[in-house]
């Protein structure tokens, strides 16, 4: 097996695993933060502020989640310059921008979401750069098919 497969592979599990700590909090958020709260210096409604940003992620998060699983699919398949995986690259892209507005309006209320802001802003333009990247070469790649 290519070094690249077990890796796909392993990131497969570590995806898995994630998802299902993710599942977790979104079951357990609302009994977890009043014990936050009782241990923290933060106030009811900074918490309130911080569950209601942690599900209003949770739309994209859920997208970036779907779109890895099927994107190291694709790679466990061989199927690495396809345009499928640009799509992909695009909706995971698209998801971390999402999340920006989001976490900056409640920074206000609980200031290390600006952080997480910040580092979402940075990971969309990331994904955005291999996405270019793997369209180019999805090009070359069928061009290179096309030719005899």
């Amino acid at each position: 097996m290519l070094s690249y497969k077990r890796s796909a592979t392993v990131t497969f599990y570590i995806l898995c695993g994630c998802t299902a700590v993710f599942a977790a909090l979104i079951v357990g958020a609302p009994f977890i933060m009043p014990f936050l709260e009782k241990l923290g210096h933060g106030t009811e409604t900074e918490y309130a502020v911080f569950l209601m940003a942690f599900y209003l992620c949770s739309v994209p998060a859920t997208a970036v989640i779907i779109s890895l699983f099927k994107l190291l699919g694709n790679i466990r398949g061989d199927r690495l310059f396809i345009k499928q995986n640009v799509k992909l690259l695009n909706v995971i892209s698209y998801s971390c921008f999402a999340v920006v507005p989001i976490c900056f309006a409640a920074g206000f209320w609980f200031i290390t979401l600006f952080a997480v802001s910040a580092a979402a802003l940075f990971f969309g333009f990331t994904v955005r750069i291999i996405m270019h990247a793997f369209e180019y070469a999805a090009e070359i790649k069928e061009e290179n098919e096309l030719t005899v």
